[in-house]
């Protein structure tokens, strides 16, 4: 499931927009947005992880995926293109969303709104990626994120807006 732009209504300061993206503020109320380096490559919208010199981390493991601490946020300056998508470098500073509703992409499965939120591991393009989707209880292949809520439906690969309190 490659990055998408997906027609969402949502209000920004009363102006109505219709376009959103990974990784973007889903609203205008009160957000806590961090600002960390990057140790690898970071996609907006993806989870990401504290490493153990402060800076910020994609989910690469099962292990890493029950330590999540927000959401990549897309920033306005667009990141570097690599891969197959934009993203953040290895040493840029990630704006990372660790209070408020960010948009993200589901991973492989279905979501009702309201539920908790979770990471597994989805592939795209060969490579392995994690992405938020339902927890699942007693699931051995979905780590649960605290503090989080998938805040709409939406079938796997949608966006959807995702609300994270840490």
């Amino acid at each position: 499931m490659a990055a998408t732009n997906q027609v969402k209504s949502m209000n920004w300061y009363g102006r109505e927009l219709t376009t959103a993206t990974e990784g973007m503020i889903a609203d205008s109320t009160n957000s806590v947005i961090d600002s960390l380096s990057a140790t690898a490559e970071i996609i907006p919208g993806h989870p990401v992880v504290l490493s153990a010199a402060g800076q910020v981390a994609p989910v690469t493991t099962d292990a890493l995926a029950a330590t999540v601490i927000g959401v990549a946020a897309h920033s306005h300056i667009q990141p570097t293109a690599i891969g197959v998508g934009i993203s953040y470098e290895s040493g840029d500073t990630v704006p990372v969303v660790t209070f408020g509703d960010v948009y993200v992409q589901l991973g492989a499965a279905n979501t009702t709104a309201g539920v908790a939120a979770a990471v597994a591991s989805d592939t795209e393009n060969g490579a392995a990626v994690y992405r938020f989707v339902p927890y699942v209880s007693g699931s051995s292949t979905t780590f649960a994120v605290a503090n989080a809520t998938i805040l709409d439906t939406g079938s796997a690969g949608d966006l959807v807006r995702l609300r994270i309190r840490k």
